[in-house]
C-alpha cells in the first residue's frame, strides 16, 4: 500500500483460476477502503504448445485463463462501480496476439 494525492493506491494481485474468488477480493477492498476505483487486468496466456498438441482439456484451460478470467474480475467489481457511479477497467492482452510467436497456440503459424 503507498499513499497517493488523494488518499491511498492500493494494489491487489489475485490468480482468478486459483480457489479465492475476484469477489473475495474486491470485498475485502471495499471494506478495507471503502471502494474501488479502478480494475486492471492483466491475465495469462495458454501454455507453450503448437495447435496440434493441445487436446480439448488444453483448449478449455487456455480459454479459462485467457478470457474468463477477466469476465470474472469484471463481473466482481460491476456491481460497486454501479453503486459509486464510478469505476475503470483496463483490460491488457498479451503481445502475442499481435506478433506470432513460434511454439505458442494461438498464433497458428
Amino acid at each position: 500500500m503507498r499513499q497517493g494525492e488523494s488518499g491511498y493506491d492500493v494494489t491487489r494481485l489475485f490468480d482468478a483460476l486459483a480457489a479465492r474468488p475476484p469477489e473475495a477480493v474486491v470485498k475485502a477492498a471495499m471494506n478495507r477502503w471503502g471502494k474501488v476505483s479502478i480494475l486492471i487486468n492483466n491475465c495469462g496466456g495458454p501454455k507453450a504448445g503448437t495447435f496440434e498438441s493441445f487436446n480439448d482439456s488444453d483448449c478449455e484451460d487456455a480459454f479459462q485463463a485467457t478470457f474468463m478470467c477477466y469476465v470474472r474480475a469484471i463481473r466482481a467489481c460491476i456491481p460497486f462501480f454501479r453503486q459509486q457511479k464510478y469505476g475503470r477497467i483496463v483490460n491488457i492482452a498479451s503481445g502475442s496476439t499481435k506478433t506470432a510467436l513460434t511454439n505458442w497456440f494461438f498464433p497458428i503459424r
